[in-house]
């Protein structure tokens, strides 16, 4: 998946003619569903990060090699980014 600007491609489509961009186009360009949500990443991220992130008694990441308390916050992080894509 690949993530685009919606008005840049509009924008590109109509400078380079290409396409003939009619308002009825536009509207099903514009209408396309969000790929990915970053309001909701950035408050997970804000709840985490506020949140006590490594408690090793209830860790996911205990079993793992060389993991520590930092490595686990970085792990849990990626975890929501990747729960980003709808």
């Amino acid at each position: 998946m690949i993530l685009i600007d919606v008005e840049k491609l509009l924008n590109d489509l109509k400078k380079n003619a290409l396409v003939n961009v009619t308002p009825g186009l536009e509207e099903v360009i514009k209408a396309q569903p969000t790929a990915y949500d970053l309001d909701k990443v950035v408050e997970d991220l804000d709840k985490y990060a506020r949140s006590d992130i490594c408690n090793h008694s209830r860790c996911r990441y205990i079993d793992i090699d060389d993991i520590d308390c930092e490595n686990c916050g970085a792990l849990g992080a990626l975890e929501i980014v990747k729960r980003g894509l709808q």
